[in-house]
Formats: structure tokens, sequence, C-alpha cells
């Protein structure tokens, strides 16, 4: 990357469609690259009826790029964000909230993976855990949700953690 390289500017985009399984509304991207270190202080989004505030910043410089990211994400429909880009459809619901700060290094995935770090909570509120008739599948949403013993039907109206 050159280390010579400016760039100012604001980038708004009305609708992007990904693989036809998800849609970013009301796209806003701020960029400011100067000496190799590129910060985007607005990263914003909506998509699956939440939104997204973000920022992060890249340095260039080193062998191995250095990242800084920040993510708030408001009001996102867990069924729909989960049905629309995972395996697991149709068994959890509810709004998610988080707040997320990561800062790794590495070109590779793999490199990215071993040195990324961060901190962050989540809030999924007005929510409930459906069962499956896969006892496996159940296990490992509950699992990952930290709870050890799921009935037919959970509701919620706050489920937190971090």
């Amino acid at each position: 990357m050159a280390k010579t390289l400016t760039v100012e500017g604001n980038i708004t985009l009305k609708k992007v469609i990904v693989d036809q399984a998800l849609t970013l509304q009301d796209v806003a991207l701020q960029l400011r690259m100067a000496q190799g270190i590129a910060h985007f202080t607005k990263l914003n989004v909506k998509t699956y009826g939440g939104s997204h505030v973000g920022s992060a910043t890249v340095d260039f410089r080193g062998l191995f790029w250095k990242y800084d990211f920040a993510s708030t994400i408001k009001n996102l429909q867990m069924n729909e964000a989960l049905s629309a880009q995972t395996s697991v459809k149709n068994l959890v619901f509810g709004t998610l909230a988080t707040n997320l700060k990561l800062h790794g290094e590495g070109l590779s995935m793999e490199n990215i993976k071993k040195n990324l770090n961060g901190e962050g909570n989540f809030s999924l509120s007005n929510g409930e855990i459906r069962t499956l008739n896969y006892k496996d599948q159940l296990a490992s949403v509950g699992n990952l949700l930290g709870i050890k013993e799921l009935q037919q039907n959970n509701k919620f109206n706050d489920l937190r953690g971090s």
C-alpha cells in the first residue's frame, strides 16, 4: 500500500443486495486515508429491521495489517438474520442489541483469527427460543446462549451476555 496515497470522502448507497440473502439499506461510509492508515469514521447500515453504527481503522504500513473495529447494533430482528444467513431457521426470536470492539492483525483469514481480540456484550429482548425435534441442534443453541436446559418454548424479556 502506497504511503503517499491520500483519500477523503463519503459514500452513500440506498440499497445493496448481497447474494440475494442480505439486503443492506441506507449504507453510509466516511473515509479518510493518509500515510498508510485508513480511518472509517462512519460505517452505518440498516438491515433485518435494525441498524448498525460503527467505525474502523486499518493500518497498512507494516508487514501485517492492523485493524481496530467498533460496532453498535440496535433493533436487529434475530430470526430474520439467522434464517437468512445460517441453517438456524425459526428457532431464535427477539430483538438484538450489541456493542463490540475488536482489534487484530494479519492478511490471511488464519492470521486474522489467531490475532483477533476484543470485547463486547449483547442483549436479546422480547425473545423466544423454540425447540426442534433435533436434540443436538437445540443443545448447541442452548450452549451458545448459556442456557443449561431448554423447555418446549422458552420466552424471555431480556437475555444478556458479554
